[in-house]
């Protein structure tokens, strides 16, 4: 069975490109010129991924992940892409976002996710990906586990984490390594992550930090990790 995908974008060329290039890739298409059609079309027929553009006259693709988390007992993953926007790719992460993307669209970037986010959740994240060359290695122990969904120094989202930072930052879009040990019962978090953003100094109540996004987990960070996700709600990567 093919899997759907809808494709939001009130710009008819970009949605046309977009659900030709999926179409290419063997998946069966819907597509909405708005966020309202959107909605509707998903109260009407069941898809497996969202691919929508944020800015749009209405409701934009931030309102339309928040309706579709609220009102859809199982909301599909959401892709977003961006040209211009006041929503910044942190805030997209933090709503529930599962992939931002910036307009003119990376293709192969944006087939990449849609393929990885269809998959169960083990085996997005059960073989290491050739994103490059670990660059960056951090290690740190934290509070009970229970304790650490969200916490000054780390929050734990559906897809990756925020970590605090005082210094000696890596960049947006780095590969690092981690190893996050929670309290005194041996529950760890390891494995390669993507620097999705970087906080560098703080802001407000929210402290320097980095968001970064999982990409691989050993075994036993797995097995950690499935049991964390049914506590979480909604951030992809939290903003702080």
């Amino acid at each position: 069975m093919l899997h759907k995908i809808l494709v939001v974008d009130d710009e008819p060329l970009i949605q046309s490109i977009l659900a030709e290039e999926f179409e290419e890739a063997g998946y069966e298409v819907r597509k909405a010129s708005s966020g309202s059609e959107a909605f509707q079309t998903l109260t009407e027929d069941k898809v497996d991924l969202i691919v929508s553009d944020v800015k749009m006259p209405g409701m934009s693709g931030i309102d339309l992940l928040l309706k579709i988390q609220s009102h859809l007992p199982q909301p599909p993953p959401m892709v977003l892409v961006s040209a211009f926007s006041e929503t910044t790719a942190q805030e997209a992460y933090h709503e529930g976002a599962q992939g931002v993307f910036a307009k003119p669209i990376d293709y192969e970037a944006l087939s990449k996710t849609v393929r990885r986010r269809l998959l169960p959740m083990r085996e997005q994240y059960q073989e290491k990906d050739t994103l490059g060359r670990t660059s960056f290695t951090l290690e740190c122990s934290l509070t009970e586990l229970d304790e650490t969904l969200h916490t000054p120094s780390c929050s734990i989202g559906r897809g990756g984490f925020f970590l605090h930072m005082p210094q000696q930052f890596p960049r947006s879009g780095e590969v690092i390594s981690f190893k996050i040990a929670f309290g005194e019962k041996g529950c760890i978090l390891e494995g390669q992550g993507l620097v999705r953003w970087v906080r560098s100094r703080a802001e407000g109540d929210a402290k320097s930090g980095i968001g970064v996004e999982f990409n691989y987990l050993t075994a036993a960070s797995l097995d950690t990790f499935e049991t964390l996700i049914e506590k979480i709600t909604r951030p992809f990567i939290p903003l702080t």
